[in-house]
Formats: structure tokens, C-alpha cells, sequence
């Protein structure tokens, strides 16, 4: 093959791959579809996860629309803060439970001295 047809071969699979790329882009059909698909994914990973893998819950994902994904990952997401705001909460009531305890200690210590 000489290098001209090889230069034209190589050119019209670059314009190809751009122009799918950015019919992909353009596109707010398979934008949403996609997005969908991996909110889908999620949903399930969530329920493998955290619900144990529920057979019945992976088959009720499968025949929910998309507005009910949707809103079932922001109800996970929204679980998820306030476990870490609970878990920030117990860390500091841990910290000031020791401090207090650490100042009665002194203070009975210096009662004692």
C-alpha cells in the first residue's frame, strides 16, 4: 500500500471517530440514556451493597423508570451524609467525654495534693 492511500485511510478513520464522538456528545438521547444506564448501575451496586443483594430489589430496579432511580439514589446519597454527620457527632462527643473526664481527674488530683 502506498503511503497516499494510507495518509487517506488513516484521515477518513480520524473524521469517522470525531464525528461519532461528537454526534455522541450532540446527542441528548444517548446523553440520557447513558446517564440513565449508569444511574441504573448504581442503583444496583447499592442494593448488592448495602441491602445484601436482594434478589427482589435487583428485579423491582430493573422495572423502575428513570425518575424512580433517580430518586432512590437520592434518598442512598442523602442516608450516606448523615451517617457521616453521625459519625462526626460521635467522634466529637468522644473527645469531649474524654476532655471531661481528663479535667475531673485533675481536679480530684489537686482535691488529693
Amino acid at each position: 500500500m502506498n503511503n497516499n492511500l494510507k495518509n487517506a485511510l488513516i484521515g477518513l478513520g480520524i473524521a469517522a471517530a470525531s464525528g461519532a464522538a461528537i454526534m455522541f456528545f450532540l446527542n441528548d438521547n444517548v446523553q440520557e440514556a447513558t446517564k440513565a444506564s449508569y444511574n441504573r448501575m448504581r442503583a444496583k451496586y447499592f442494593v448488592r451493597n448495602y441491602l445484601n443483594g436482594s434478589e427482589r430489589a435487583l428485579k423491582a430496579i430493573d422495572h423502575m423508570d428513570n425518575e424512580e432511580i433517580n430518586d432512590l439514589l437520592e434518598t442512598a446519597d442523602r442516608m450516606s451524609d448523615l451517617k457521616h454527620q453521625f459519625t462526626d457527632y460521635g467522634d466529637q462527643f468522644k473527645d469531649t467525654a474524654v476532655d471531661i473526664k481528663d479535667n475531673i481527674v485533675d481536679y480530684a488530683k489537686n482535691l488529693v495534693n
